[in-house]
């Protein structure tokens, strides 16, 4: 077992400690939909910077807490932030919260954002979905074995 995978198991069982119900949605929330996670009803919010070895944000809008919750009787885990490529951030780290979602039970994943078009019908907050993209970043974090990254 790599070293990551360590972390990963140590992450999962510090936050199951804490809600021991397997997830099954995931959702990650994009700067200024974080209010979309204070609307559930008795949430358990943990913040990153209390779960072994999870990268915290820095970026504004992105408070940096993993809530878990019950939605129409499902489990779901939702982070409230993520951290970025741009921030100094591996993509092996920007994808860890992904590997502790996929270890609490996740099968199903949505990640919000703000992204930009060049359909002019657009308007703010109008919701579509994106089935691909250009990869300019010089890497891939879908690109060989998961590498042992530090945290």
């Amino acid at each position: 077992m790599k070293k990551i995978d360590k972390r990963v198991n140590k992450s999962v069982k510090f936050i199951q400690k804490i809600y021991n119900k397997k997830c099954e949605i995931g959702i990650i929330l994009g700067s200024g939909q974080g209010g979309i996670a204070d609307s559930f009803e008795n949430p358990v919010k943990i913040p990153y910077s209390k779960i072994p070895y999870f990268p915290v944000c820095a970026v504004k809008g992105h408070s940096g807490s993993l809530i878990l919750a019950n939605i129409f009787n499902l489990h779901v885990v939702i982070m409230k932030g993520r951290v970025h490529y741009y921030e100094g951030y591996s993509l092996a780290r920007v994808t860890y919260p992904v590997r502790i979602m996929k270890g609490l039970g996740v099968k199903k994943l949505i990640i919000i954002n703000a992204a930009g078009g060049i359909n002019r019908s657009f308007k703010t907050n109008d919701i579509m979905v994106i089935l691909d993209h250009i990869n300019l970043m010089g890497d891939n974090p879908l690109r060989g074995l998961m590498r042992d990254d530090p945290a």
